[in-house]
């Protein structure tokens, strides 16, 4: 089984100093391997299974179309996974990694949570149920994620519920819904992280030379201007 890591910059307060440190994220799948495309109408249920560099090897998805007359495509390439439901559509997809046997999620205790991106704004309402197993028991959790959502979603551990040994994870599902007819959604990064990762918001912009002349031009004029009203 291949486990990939990914670090991440997380800032923490030690002592009552800021300091900048790495931790690995537990990548279960970033979507750039396993490519695939296929479809299913609301007569049929169409399923799926890629090999790659995803946790455990193997990524499983099934489609089931709930209602419409068209037809629900799913598509993985370019590190995202793609759902798009025809217009009078409303469908479920099932995508489910096995580990055969279990993978410490807590990362010796450092991780705390589960983080998946939606790079771009979801077009209508979304379900996402979220079920880990240690083989026997169970946590879950059911998000709605409302029409435009976009970017970075960190699930806490603590936000689930049940009882399953998150240091001996054998098996990962996420059931996406379509609350409304036509959705369309792009999945990103889903991984395990100890943190939220920081993204800067305002990029640090780093004077010019010319800039830092003129600057200084500015002081010695000030200065001057001060020494003639003294």
């Amino acid at each position: 089984m291949q486990i990939n890591f990914k670090k991440h910059a997380l800032v923490a307060v030690t002592l009552g100093a800021l300091s900048i440190g790495t931790a690995q994220a537990l990548v279960i799948d970033n979507f750039d391997s396993g490519l695939v495309s296929f479809s299913a109408t609301v007569a049929e249920s169409s399923a799926d299974s890629q090999s790659g560099t995803m946790l455990g090897g193997i990524r499983a998805i099934e489609i089931g179309v709930i209602e419409g007359t068209g037809s629900t495509a799913v598509t993985v390439a370019d590190g995202v996974l793609d759902i798009n439901n025809g217009t009078t559509e409303r469908s479920l997809v099932i995508v489910s990694y096995s580990f055969g046997f279990g993978v410490d999620f807590t990362g010796s205790g450092f991780n705390t949570g589960l983080f998946l991106t939606l790079p771009n704004p979801i077009n209508n309402a979304m379900g996402l149920a979220l079920k880990l197993s240690d083989g026997g028991n169970f946590l879950t959790s059911k998000i709605s994620f409302p029409t435009g959502f976009s970017g970075d979603f960190f699930l806490p551990f603590t936000d689930l519920t049940g009882v399953a040994d998150l240091s001996s994870i054998a098996s990962v599902r996420l059931d996406i819904t379509s609350e409304s007819n036509g959705l369309g959604v792009q999945i990103g990064d889903f991984e395990v992280l100890p943190a939220p990762p920081v993204r800067p918001k305002n990029p640090t912009s780093v004077p010019e030379p010319a800039d830092i002349l003129l600057m200084g031009l500015g002081f010695a004029g000030l200065g001057a201007m001060r020494r003639k009203r003294a």
